[in-house]
């Protein structure tokens, strides 16, 4: 069905009708001397003015979240931020406890990781009796409201908290269309705020418990060019775990929901489910001794200050439904405790991933309804009509087909193509599928051993095959090197001279690439991989890597199959630089220039607090017979494969540019395409590049404007050949939710005329009302590869469905993952005069379909889904700051 409207889960907030939600907050901000005293503890060799400006307090943050979650953590506290906030200011006592053990656990864990610092364990009583929490706190009352009415800074990060605090204590139910309810209640949360259905709901066709809870997380978001803040809502599923928990990597803890009979201290009333964490703690080499646990000491402050000790860790993962509650059935002793469920856990759960746009619309009207006499939901969003994306390729029964004359275009008339294998079978499929994929005669043997061709009009193809043996095994590791980045460049030096020797006696005089077997990252630990190695050495040889996983245990000939030509497809279409299918861009009424280019401005990023990063930027140009890259530190733009080796040349200072570099080399890049003849469409993750680009951040765009920074005024006007369009996806829940509505009018049997709701998923080009006109939303179409389940299907309410030979049965959607797409939001920033908005948006929503090396849309336009991949050749994945979060 196609609908023409679809609903957002957010609301615009008015501060004068939040009325009595808005309570007053105690506050404090992390002080200084201790942020001093805890740097010269952590850092002894360093000198104060050398001392670093942050200090890890992640043992205090999930002290918090386990034993006060009714304290909101934000950040660290700095300037005018606050640390720690609170409907009532904690007991003295209990934060003396709680910091106290949450500083020792840092020292200790840090002088573990780190003992060439010196950090001195045995000075630890003379840093805590520095650190006197009921003097040297300061805590204040937060303003959530200025004096003008509207927001503060505070009102952010605490109004999530409020609203959720407001609907627990009204006992918030969701009613399930008459089948059965939901009760929901607060549970603490890194950010914004969370309330959870509890006690858990249960499969119920299973005779052994399998359950799951409904998540309602809201956080105050703003859109672009808008004062008014909005409440998000995203409401997701949480599968717990029914039987023993069986991990084959425990590198990662555990997270455990715990509610306690009583609040642990001045807690709200009713008291949060804190959340936990607990991890495999290894003993003694070569002894199995090893035992699951809490993973902070701070867990012996609970029983020190309330007489009560939470579950036993070991005793829960035995058997974690003994603390799952039922409703109105008592658990075993004080505490009622769930193990989130995750994918590596040994046993499959069988209630399947993912809320249905049913389910959504069902809770997000409950939540409506509750807070009607304070928010409003924003209205229905309207289809963009005329907008004509590139259809999905037909089904190949055959396989993958990889045109010839594109890839001769885009590379050159002859390529070589390497298999390094470890598995025989995956080396003969593979020999099989090139020339299958490339409709060119069989191979043919060159008479080398291990060495084919095979030719036609457009290409010629060299394939050889080398067995990668030991190069593919886990990187040998220097435990003697204390830190860890030490350790991985040791490692990594020494595999790279490896891969070198190996292929010194083969030089590549053409464009060469390399299908790669390798296990997936579950086999290695992020110390030990040696994907990114392989992929390092490989480029420095000039040579481009895909990599391809043995066949998996189970896996049919077929898939199988599938993930090699799919792999060849990422390699001889995406890395060779192929363009884009070709499409019309814009209206069907308001069509763009066929010249018409995109230019999307990439960051690669390190994971974490970085303020360093490599800009790129990616051209896709219909005149061209090929994708190319510009990189920092050039003016020259690259073919893609060309652009793809020379990232994996780069070393130490130059992998990484300092912020201000990297403004001014996407200043250059606007001055360069401000020269280029034809219309260029430009564009950016907002999530990627602010923090370089500062005008993009919502509160510093200036509609019509390409500068860079906030200080400089280059108005589109300057440049009349570039328009450009920002982007925004669901990371940190910044884009909404949302389901498609219609309505339907049905005759009764006794002549009166009633609405049926439909509710759905649709994809396409969306416009809300806004009173700039620039923000459009972008929904893509169903992979082929998702789940079939019904977006009208509930994992409570059954819903009529039709069987293959015409009659109807009831049907419970509770197995299969449900997909919801996420929405990407498309800001057209600048525009030329006489531009409709609504022609570039569209361009934009069309590069999500033109990918030639994937048939279904990309979560990014294409020539940001090209910068966001080339990242693999510059860090390590571990490394990688994705700046995305993939459809669910």
């Amino acid at each position: 069905m196609r609908y023409d409207l679809i609903q957002q889960l957010a609301f615009p907030i008015d501060p004068a009708k939040l009325g009595d939600i808005l309570h007053p907050y105690q506050a404090c901000t992390f002080p200084n001397t201790w942020k001093a005293a805890l740097a010269r503890t952590l850092y002894p060799d360093r000198s104060d003015d050398d001392i670093r400006r942050g200090v890890p307090l992640w043992s205090l943050t999930t002290a918090f979240a386990a034993f006060q979650p009714d304290i909101i953590v934000d950040g660290n506290g700095g300037g005018q931020r606050f640390w720690l906030g609170g409907a009532h200011r904690p007991s003295d006592d209990v934060l003396t406890a709680l910091i106290h053990s949450g500083i020792t656990s840092v020292v200790h864990a840090q002088a573990r990781r780190y003992p060439r610092r010196g950090i001195r364990v045995d000075g630890l009583p003379d840093l805590l009796a520095g650190i006197n929490p009921a003097t040297d706190l300061d805590w204040r009352e937060v303003p959530l409201l200025a004096d003008d009415g509207q927001f503060t800074e505070h009102t952010f990060r605490l109004l999530p908290d409020l609203i959720v605090a407001h609907l627990a204590e009204q006992a918030w139910t969701v009613d399930h269309g008459g089948v059965s309810s939901s009760q929901f209640q607060r549970i603490a949360t890194a950010d914004g705020a969370e309330l959870m259905s509890w006690p858990p709901r249960d499969h119920p066709r299973r005779t052994r418990r399998w359950s799951f809870s409904y998540v309602v997380r809201l956080s105050v978001q703003t859109m672009p060019a808008d004062p008014t803040p909005h409440l998000f809502v995203h409401i997701g599923l949480r599968r717990w775990a029914s039987r023993k928990v069986f991990l084959n990597n425990n590198d990662r803890a555990l997270s455990v929901a715990v509610k306690a009979p009583t609040s642990w201290g001045d807690g709200p009333i009713p008291p949060l489910i804190a959340r936990a964490r607990m991890q495999w703690r290894p003993g003694p080499k070569d002894k199995k001794e090893g035992r699951m646990d809490w993973t902070d000491d701070i867990v012996e402050v609970l029983s020190r200050l309330h007489g009560v000790a939470l579950p036993d860790p070991a005793k829960l993962c035995a058997d974690p439904l003994e603390h799952l509650p039922r409703p109105a059935t008592p658990v075993a002793g004080d505490f009622e405790a769930g193990v989130f469920y995750r994918t590596g856990f040994a046993h499959k759960h069988p209630v399947g991933d993912g809320v249905s746009a049913k389910d959504r619309w069902r809770i997000f009207g409950s939540l409506t309804d509750s807070l009607r006499a304070h928010l409003t939901p924003m209205g229905l969003t309207k289809r963009t009509h005329g907008v004509t994306v590139s259809p999905r390729p037909p089904a190949k029964k055959d396989g993958i087909r990889i045109p010839t004359t594109a890839v001769a275009a885009a590379v050159g008339r002859k390529i070589t193509i390497e298999v390094w294998w470890q598995t025989s079978i995956i080396r003969d499929e593979t020999l099989a599928a090139i020339g299958r994929i490339l409709q060119m005669p069989a191979l043919e043997p060159t008479g080398t051993n291990g060495s084919w061709r095979t030719a036609n009009d457009h290409l010629t193809v060299t394939v050889h095959t080398r067995e990668i043996g030991a190069l593919a095994t886990d990187l040998d590791i220097n435990k003697e090197i204390t830190k860890k980045a030490d350790r991985y460049r040791d490692a990594a030096s020494r595999r790279i001279r490896q891969v070198n020797d190996w292929l010194a006696p083969h030089p590549t005089s053409q464009p060469t690439f390399v299908l790669v077997e390798l296990d997936d990252d579950k086999a290695f630990t992020t110390d030990t991989d040696p994907k990114f190695v392989l992929r390092t050495a490989a480029g420095r040889n000039g040579r481009n890597t895909q990599f391809l996983t043995p066949t998996k245990d189970g896996e049919t000939d077929a898939n199988r199959t599938t993930r090699i030509e799919q792999s060849l497809r990422e390699l001889l279409v995406r890395q060779a630089g192929v363009p884009a299918r070709a499409t019309r861009l814009g209206l069907d009424d308001h069509p763009l220039p066929d010249t018409t280019r995109m230019v999307a401005i990439w960051l690669i990023r390190k994971n974490g607090l970085q303020t360093s990063s490599f800009p790129i930027a990616v051209c896709c140009d219909p005149r061209q017979p090929v994708i190319k890259a510009r990189l920092y530190g050039e003016r020259t733009w690259l073919p893609m494969r060309e652009a793809l080796l020379a990232l994996s040349a780069l070393q130490n200072e130059h992998a990484l540019v300092p912020a201000k570099a990297a403004a001014e080399f996407i200043a250059d890049v606007i001055d360069q395409l401000g020269h280029l003849d034809g219309p260029t469409l430009l564009t950016n993750l907002a999530q990627n590049t602010r923090g370089v680009w500062k005008t993009t951040a919502n509160t510093n765009i200036r509609i019509d404007s390409l500068a860079t920074t906030t200080e400089a005024h280059v108005p589109a006007a300057q440049h009349p050949n570039i328009r450009y369009v920002r982007a925004r996806t669901n990371l940190s829940q910044e884009t909404t939710q949302h389901y498609a509505y219609a309505e339907h009018k049905v005759e009764e049997d006794d002549g009166t005329i009633s609405t049926v709701k439909i509710i759905g998923l649709s994809a396409g080009l969306w416009q809300p009302a806004t009173s700039h006109g620039r923000i459009f939303f972008s929904t893509p179409d169903k992979p082929a590869t998702a789940s079939g389940s019904s977006p009208k299907g509930s994992r409570i309410e059954l819903r009529r469905a039709r069987r293959k030979d015409g009659t109807e049965h009831d049907v419970l959607d509770i197995a299969s993952d449900v997909w919801n797409p996420q929405l990407v939001e498309f800001f057209v920033g600048a525009l030329q005069q006489d531009d409709k908005p609504a022609a570039w948006a569209a361009a934009a929503h069309q590069y999500r379909y033109v990918a030639a090396h994937y048939d279904d849309p990309t979560l990014l336009p294409l020539p940001m889904h090209h910068g966001h991949r080339a990242g693999e050749y510059l860090l390590p994945g571990h490394m990688l700051d994705d700046a995305i979060s993939e459809q669910t």
